[in-house]
């Protein structure tokens, strides 16, 4: 179990923040792609300019919510690549048989994307919106790096039903959320988590979100009864440059920072003593909603 679990800790679960990030320029995007990258470029920054006003505990950043490119399929991802050289992938497949539940907080409390479909539970939904559905993308996106069939890096584990993963949903359609949600949604999903635990199954929750440096103290206490239970929980650095954001710089979750693809820290990434991994976080292909495949860079990624 130790094996599986420090695995997933090294490299899976790398969520996202909130702060502002410059976009980069049309002219770096693919050609093709340009025309659909200005409008949703243009759509996203006004929407987010409307949520800070509105004063919402978190909000994706653009670089988290504009793709840059879009694909046909995702089996270029030059993280996985990095990460799951073709001998530890047959390891991992070989080795790693205790059964983890993997929970992946964010916009999404369905997937319908065709390479999500294995190991997907019924999802919750925490937030206002009246669907469980991903209408802003992150959420999928997210869980693609981790469980997509083939190219996420737990794909052989999802396949063989070691690994199975449920989207809950605590960012709304817009990419927004309260704390308030997040804590409803830990104290709600243990419920759940408790009985997977008594039979022997590790729970791993996934938070690609984060807002702020200070402390919430209804969140921290619901982390801390559940951490005590025994879930694991893995958070965003933050994509500010500097400050971790929380819940990532909570002493009772895992932060998780962002590399380039030349490893070196990604110029956006969050820094400071509460980062406990980097990894690959820039130019990051992984799957989008309406069955898409999208670029995506963020700590989230």
């Amino acid at each position: 179990m130790r094996k599986l679990l420090l695995f997933l800790i090294l490299g899976i679960f790398i969520p996202s923040c909130t702060t502002k990030w410059k976009l980069p320029p049309k002219r770096l995007v693919e050609k093709d792609y340009r025309k659909e990258y200005k409008e949703t470029k243009k759509e996203v920054e006004k929407e987010n300019q409307r949520l800070i006003n509105d004063n919402w505990d978190i909000i994706l950043d653009p670089i988290e919510s504009v793709p840059v490119q879009a694909f046909t399929s995702a089996n270029n991802n030059w993280g996985e690549l990095l990460l799951l050289p073709n001998d530890l992938r047959q390891r991992i497949k070989d080795e790693c048989v205790n059964p983890i539940y993997i929970k992946v907080f964010d916009t999404a409390g369905k997937s319908d994307h065709s390479s999500l479909k294995k190991g997907q539970q019924p999802g919750s939904n925490y937030t206002t919106s009246a669907t469980l559905n991903d209408l802003h993308g992150h959420g999928t996106h997210v869980a693609g790096i981790a469980v997509a069939d083939e190219f996420g890096m737990l794909s052989d584990l999802v396949a063989n039903g070691t690994v199975i993963w449920k989207p809950v949903k605590v960012l709304n359609d817009n990419g927004s959320g309260s704390f308030s949600w997040i804590s409803n949604a830990i104290n709600s999903e243990d419920k759940e988590n408790k009985s997977f635990l008594n039979r022997g199954v590790s729970v791993i929750v996934n938070g690609s979100l984060g807002g702020g440096t200070n402390i919430i103290n209804s969140v921290e206490n619901e982390l801390e009864e559940s951490v005590e239970m025994g879930v694991m929980y893995a958070f965003a650095g933050g994509n500010t440059g500097k400050e971790v954001i929380y819940p990532g710089k909570s002493k009772y979750t895992i932060a998780c920072a962002s590399l380039d693809n030349n490893l070196q820290k990604s110029i956006f990434s969050s820094i400071g003593p509460e980062i406990d991994f980097a990894y690959p976080g820039r130019a990051i292909l992984s799957t989008w909603k309406d069955n898409r495949f999208v670029t995506l860079s963020g700590t989230s990624m």
